[in-house]
């Protein structure tokens, strides 16, 4: 049950980016932010209010920023979740067979969640599949950890959803995010 509610809310904040997909500057290491310090591309995650959602200039993987999650200190034991997802909408996944996700993950006490990606294939008439790795999550104190899932592209996927979020206590940070169709990276050019 926790799963697909889980799936819901995710679901629900990615589409909202489904009309301006193919407008978003790809911004797969949080570099860019906008002028009152929004990441550029992707849309925030924090459902029940729960979590500090914020880019980190200390601590990162490359580049000069993370983004980090970090649960709120006197939170309820149903946090909810906190993160960040977009959507990848395009003419390049039709006839393709596979998409892999991946992005460094690093964490500070997190215990009672988990910090992953998560994926989600759209289909005409709404999600064919989803998967996540937070069976695979780091717990407590973790250095930078580069984790990925790969989906088979099926001909009725019309978009792929993706994002990564932290659920329970502590903190996790997010960069370097990839995406490869077919083993090629997208980047902004195939968007």
């Amino acid at each position: 049950m926790k799963k697909l509610i889980f799936t819901v809310i995710v679901y629900c904040c990615i589409c909202n980016l489904k009309v301006y997909s193919q407008l978003i500057v790809r911004n797969w290491g949080f570099e860019q932010y906008d002028a009152i310090g929004v990441e550029i591309g992707w849309t925030q995650i924090n459902t029940r209010q729960q979590y500090i959602l914020d880019q980190d200039t200390i601590i990162f993987h490359s580049g000069k920023r993370s983004y980090s999650v970090e649960a709120k200190s006197d939170t309820a034991k149903d946090r909810g979740m906190g993160g960040a997802g977009t959507m990848y909408l395009s003419h390049t996944i039709s006839q393709k067979r596979k998409i892999k996700v991946s992005a460094f993950i690093k964490t500070k006490n997190l215990t009672e969640g988990a910090a992953g990606i998560l994926v989600i294939l759209n289909g005409e008439k709404g999600q064919v599949f989803q998967a996540d790795n937070h069976e695979k999550s780091p717990t407590g104190t973790t250095d930078w950890t580069k984790y990925e899932l790969e989906l088979p592209l099926t001909a009725d996927v019309r978009s792929v959803s993706f994002a990564f979020v932290m659920t329970g206590k502590g903190k996790a940070w997010f960069d370097d995010v990839q995406v490869m169709v077919d083993d090629q990276v997208v980047d902004d050019k195939t968007w």
